[in-house]
């Protein structure tokens, strides 16, 4: 689906801009994962930690942090390690989904 729809450079910008959604929700469809009490807490606290921000403070620091996850995961040069880890690479085995980076850029982002 990708490679049909994504094909010139203003597609390809909004589609790294949007990458992170893939990068979340991809484990979700590829491999399913049983419910567990864990995840339900999980839930309860992000979305009450939401609300008590929304009460207090308003829209605007939750729009903030979702504007940052995007800044973040998209066109920041730093964010370059999600598509290129994900890659395939014509000279690794079949199986092989990720790909590691050891380049000069690991000495800004920790090796992420």
């Amino acid at each position: 689906v990708e490679g049909r729809i994504v094909r010139g450079p203003v597609t390809k910008a909004i589609w790294a801009c949007c990458q992170i959604l893939t990068y979340a929700l991809r484990p979700v469809f590829i491999k399913r994962q049983e419910i567990t009490r864990m995840h339900i807490y999980n839930w309860i606290s992000q979305i009450a930690f939401d609300g008590v921000m929304l009460y207090f403070f308003g829209w605007r620091p939750l729009a903030y942090m979702v504007l940052c996850i995007f800044l973040a995961g998209g066109l920041h040069p730093c964010a370059g390690h999600f598509i290129s880890e994900h890659y395939v690479f014509p000279h690794l085995s079949a199986t092989q989904e990720t790909y590691s980076y050891y380049g000069w850029l690991n000495l800004l982002t920790w090796n992420v």
